[in-house]
């Protein structure tokens, strides 16, 4: 047996396996063949009769049978806490205790799963900020390769221009932020111009009535909040801190005490047969009437009961005038506690009040005087205390605590008070009434970061507006505890702007997620702000690093490409916040110019004094808006837009750096001219553009831009010069080459020539190598005619050049001139 005999019986075994079968191979297309034909013989017998039976069956019961195919087959069963763990007890008691743990881990699943859904939508909320951020620097970085001709100032017309007035603008805009937009235009009109405006009271005529349900406060109502806080210290100047301070705490009372009166009238009309209120009653007659329905489980009080009996309600009476802000009233009865029953230091208290009551009381905290006596006598009232003691003394030791106004009083107030303050209007009223008006500067310490005791010095400390503004901002509470849980933000706002802050108060309409319904009306409050100069007065701490500048310009920007005019107006609010800072100015408006690509609108049809120009409205001072929109050309050309900085500088007057500009890209587009129509045709636009820019210069009669027109002018001679060449015009080339004043025509010109080069303009330095070339080549025909004196100049002063020609533009003159030689 030969190996070839051998090598057949090895491949017969090996297609065989051990169990003597024969090895069948198959490839993919083959299984998948036999796959569909195993597939077809399982399938089931037709059953469409069955289905149409209960088709028909479910659509006599009302059920769509498609939709319920559908919706089973997305059907996920998920078992509860009750399928997975046994609930079967022997006792009650474990009975009980297994549902008790049930009950605690489905409220737990149920936590997660809250906790798992909040997590997502706040990592969904910061990535579109994140993304709206990311955008905004997008689009500020970009780099625009061209602008097209229809919205330069030179080629737009007014008539036809897309982008509208503010008055349109403001049209398209609906609700608050249409009246805000306007509100705001009028403001700056009214700053522009000197004139007053009251900003608050027309945003707040501005601002329509939102239903509120059964919230407490509205936008409106916020609006007449910082009315009536600020309004009192209108006209004062800003150097008079203090003084504004303290008439816009008295503002923030005397609402409070409005308020009240209106609260007390209404409780009263809702019960006016308890209360048994005559027909034409007084203003101690309401006070009356109200203690009546307040202090209905007291008895019979002292006022209705003849003889000096019942329950003695001089201190109520004393608090709820003072509350409605009857201060006459009052007084009157605090008078009246000299000679009274258990009231020996009755005349003291009514000295204190009336001290208290001055306009320009107190004098900055001192323990000395009528009010400094209140500090002893809250010492004792504060020992004497308990609760055994009836309500009226509460309301004693409360009205102490007020004249007091040191911190010990504050925590005095918070501890026994209490029951009292049932409002956050009340404990408002209450903490701005125990604060002392001084020019000293803020505490530090918070009023209720320790309770001192009452023998120790530093609990006579004044209170200050600091120390609530603290209290307000401690974390511990937040804006849900002010709030009502978080369903009434307003609420909150409210409570900041009584307190004086300001900025926070922006800083949570813009920012918390309690406002998401209110961000359009944090950037018009700070508005306002800004406009009565009182974003500062305060005195309160940094609120959250919301930098209101950018907070406006942002909310203008939003709508800067559909509505240009409306985003101007707010840019001019945004500089007026950081101070009139010029380079910050020139910041917005070049990204306003980005955003809006409304270049025409801005600048106007003609440049400066044309139709329809807005920059004079965003920089009303001519020398300023020069300055300004140098600044934004200058931006603008370091950012390669050159077609806008060569605009901008037109409009600033200064046409020889637009020249220099246009020079550059005129001297780009001579060499793809001679091959590509359109750059050719771009040549000519910026050859005539130059001229127009050449001739405001001259008009302006200065010299000190002579280079700039020399430069400009050798250029359009490169341009002539190129085209002879391309034309294949010798004698024009050569003719052309003589006019420039750069290139030798004797051996005894070249030095001076070089030195020349090296004081030539850098668009006409950008052609030299084409330049030479071109003249090199049209001299080369001369000198086959025996004329080779120009070709030997040019050859020398090529090879004299050294490293400001390109190697290989050198290497091809020289070799041009020794193919002649």
């Amino acid at each position: 047996m030969d190996w070839d005999q051998l090598l057949q019986q090895s491949t017969a075994l090996a297609a065989v396996d051990s169990q003597g079968l024969p090895r069948i191979e198959r490839d993919i297309p083959q299984l998948e063949l036999f796959s569909k034909k195993l597939r077809a013989r399982t399938q089931r017998i037709d059953n469409s009769e069955d289905q149409n039976a209960a088709t028909r069956l479910l659509a006599q019961e009302g059920l769509n049978a498609q939709r319920l195919q559908t919706s089973l087959q997305a059907f996920e069963l998920k078992p509860t806490l009750e399928d997975v763990f046994e609930v079967h007890a022997d006792s009650v008691e474990e009975y009980l205790q297994r549902l008790h743990e049930m009950t605690v881990a489905t409220a737990i699943q149920a936590a997660q799963q809250d906790t798992a859904a909040a997590f997502e939508a706040f990592m969904d909320r910061s990535m579109e900020q994140e993304w709206a951020s990311e955008k905004r620097r997008l689009f500020t970085e970009s780099l625009p390769q061209a602008v097209t001709l229809d919205l330069l100032p030179a080629q737009a017309s007014t008539a036809g221009h897309a982008v509208r007035g503010f008055a349109g603008a403001a049209a398209q805009l609906q609700g608050r932020e249409r009246t805000y937009a306007e509100t705001v235009h009028a403001l700056n009109d009214a700053q522009t111009s000197g004139q007053p405006f009251d900003a608050i009271a027309a945003f707040s005529a501005a601002c329509t009535s939102q239903p509120t349900g059964d919230q407490r406060t509205s936008v409106q109502r916020c609006w007449d909040l910082l009315g009536a806080v600020v309004r009192p210290a209108a006209g004062m100047p800003v150097s008079r801190t203090a003084d504004r301070v303290a008439a816009m705490i008295e503002g923030a009372r005397s609402y409070l005490e409005q308020g009240h009166v209106q609260h007390m009238q209404g409780v009263i009309q809702a019960s006016r047969i308890q209360a048994r209120l005559g027909g034409e009653p007084t203003r101690m007659a309401q006070i009356q009437a109200f203690l009546r329905l307040r202090m209905a489980d007291a008895g019979p009080l002292d006022f209705d009961t003849q003889g000096g009996g019942g329950t003695d309600t001089t201190w109520p009476t004393i608090f709820y005038c003072l509350r409605c802000g009857y201060h006459s009233e009052a007084l009157q009865r605090a008078e009246g506690l000299e000679g009274s029953t258990g009231q020996s230091r009755g005349p003291r208290f009514a000295k204190a009040l009336r001290e208290w009551l001055q306009p320009k009381r107190g004098a900055g905290g001192s323990s000395t005087g009528a009010l400094g006596s209140m500090w002893s006598e809250v010492e004792r009232l504060h020992r004497q205390s308990g609760p055994r003691q009836p309500i009226t003394f509460r309301y004693k030791l409360l009205l102490h605590a007020i004249l007091a106004g040191g911190r010990a009083s504050a925590i005095t107030v918070m501890r026994e008070a209490t029951s009292l303050l049932t409002t956050i209007e009340d404990f408002m009223w209450v903490l701005l009434s125990m604060i002392k008006p001084s020019s000293c500067s803020p505490s530090s310490s918070s009023m209720f970061s320790s309770s001192p005791g009452f023998s120790e010095g530093p609990h006579r400390e004044p209170y200050r507006l600091t120390d609530l503004q603290e209290y307000l901002s401690d974390p511990k509470w937040g804006a849900e505890h002010y709030s009502h849980g978080g369903r009434e933000p307003l609420l909150y706002v409210t409570v900041l702007l009584l307190s004086l802050q300001f900025r926070r108060a922006v800083s949570f309409l813009a920012k918390h997620r309690l406002t998401d319904a209110f961000r359009i009306d944090a950037p018009h409050f700070a508005i306002a702000m800004l406009a009565h100069e009182v974003a500062d007065v305060g005195g309160e701490a940094a609120a959250g690093g919301v930098d209101w500048s950018e907070l406006l310009h942002g909310y203008g920007l939003r709508r800067a490409q559909q509505l240009p005019a409306v985003a101007l107006e707010y840019s001019k609010q945004a500089v007026r916040a950081r101070k009139g800072d010029l380079k910050y100015k020139a910041t917005l408006l070049r990204e306003l110019l980005v955003q809006s690509q409304a270049f025409g609108f801005f600048v106007g049809s003609s440049g400066q004094g044309g139709q329809g120009g807005a920059m004079e409205r965003y920089a009303p001072d001519e020398r300023e808006r020069n300055q300004l929109v140098a600044w934004v050309a200058e931006e603008c050309s370091l950012q390669a837009q050159s077609e806008w900085a060569i605009e901008l500088f037109r409009y600033a007057n200064q046409p020889a750096r637009a020249l220099r500009i246009i020079s550059h890209l005129f001297s780009d587009c001579l060499e793809p001219a001679l091959s590509e129509p359109a750059s050719d045709e771009k040549a000519g636009e910026y050859q005539r553009r130059g001229n127009d820019a050449a001739q405001a210069i001259t008009a302006t009669g200065s010299h000190t831009d002579d280079a700039e027109l020399e430069a400009f002018e050798q250029l359009k001679i490169v341009r002539q010069l190129l085209q002879a060449h391309s034309r294949r015009d010798s004698g024009q080339v050569i003719a052309c080459a003589a006019r420039l004043r750069f290139l030798p025509q004797q051996d005894h010109e070249v030095q001076a020539s070089k030195a020349a080069v090296q004081r030539l303009h850098s668009a006409i330095l950008d052609r030299l190598p084409a330049i030479l070339l071109v003249s090199a080549v049209a001299q080369q025909g001369l000198a086959l005619q025996g004329n080779p004196a120009g070709l030997r100049v040019l050859a020398n002063f090529a090879g004299e050049l050294g490293p400001r020609l390109p190697r290989q533009t050198c290497d091809q003159i020289i070799d041009l001139y020794t193919q002649i030689a």
